[in-house]
């Protein structure tokens, strides 16, 4: 048995594809320790992992729903969030990966203080990549962007070594059990951290209103969901939904093209509209 180490940022789009990766590791009888931040804490101890909050050592992770949008944005001010984070959590992190001695440490490409760490005390490093891998290469292309991802959705593919894995995306298991009622399901999802949308919401309301479809609008937290009004019967809005569950019913994806969407709507064969 070995013991591993995760650390991640606060963001779906980060944890999510490493669920699987903890699943299955635990599974197979290692222990895994996940440094994360509160909001995560149910899904990373579904995924069979010891949890260990963040939060108490680190106030710069306590961003604003504005400052998750600027976070993709504004370089300045990922890479002031980046620094001072990894600050906060140094002292923290050292001491307890001295104690516990883990066999590896597999950090985010994000999560900068796992890398940190790993390099201060000689332990095994590990860089879970969930959208694309960088080199010389394909950073010509993507030139701001920093793998769970396939060779096919890979830029300049060709041009990595082995020592990089693309294992494809991983997906979880369905929670929770979706009603079609109609002969068509339209799922509508601007994914957790841009979704403060009411006039895209109420416009996609209004097309679809007393349509022959099924439509299910996940809105996010952002937005009072008092202000979409009376929702037609046809129509359900909820701030979240177990996506992977309502694609295995859906027969179209209305999506603002994140990478866990994009991919799990393909691993489905739901067609994609991309807004």
């Amino acid at each position: 048995m070995s013991k591993i180490v995760f650390f991640c940022i606060p963001a779906y789009g980060h944890t999510n594809p490493t669920l699987g990766v903890v699943r299955e590791l635990t599974a197979r009888g290692h222990e895994v320790r996940y440094y994360s931040y509160e909001p995560m804490r149910t899904l990373i101890e579904a995924a069979g992992a010891q949890f260990v909050t963040c939060d108490p050592y680190d106030c710069e992770q306590h961003l604003t729903p504005a400052d998750g949008a600027r976070v993709g944005k504004d370089i300045a001010f990922s890479t002031h969030i980046l620094v001072e984070t990894t600050l906060a959590l140094d002292e923290m992190v050292c001491a307890d990966m001295r104690a516990y001695a883990p066999d590896c440490i597999v950090a985010d490409s994000m999560a900068v203080w796992g890398k940190a760490v790993a390099k201060k005390l000689g332990i095994p490093f590990i860089s879970s990549t969930t959208t694309f891998a960088f080199n010389r290469y394909s950073a010509k292309v993507m030139k701001q962007n920093g793998v769970y991802t396939s060779p096919e959705f890979q830029p300049c593919a060709d041009t990595f070594s082995d020592k990089y894995a693309f294992v494809g995306p991983s997906i979880r298991p369905a929670t929770e059990n979706i009603e079609k009622t109609h002969d068509v399901l339209i799922y509508i999802s601007m994914g957790t951290v841009n979704n403060d949308l009411l006039p895209f919401y109420r416009a996609c309301i209004t097309a679809f209103a007393d349509s022959p479809y099924q439509v299910i609008l996940s809105t996010g937290e952002q937005i009072d969901r008092s202000a979409l009004g009376t929702l037609p019967d046809n129509i359900t809005a909820l701030p979240h939904v177990d996506q992977i569950a309502v694609l295995q019913k859906a027969d179209v994806f209305l999506s603002h093209c994140g990478m866990n969407s994009a991919s799990e709507s393909l691993y489905f064969g739901v067609p994609l509209v991309l807004f």
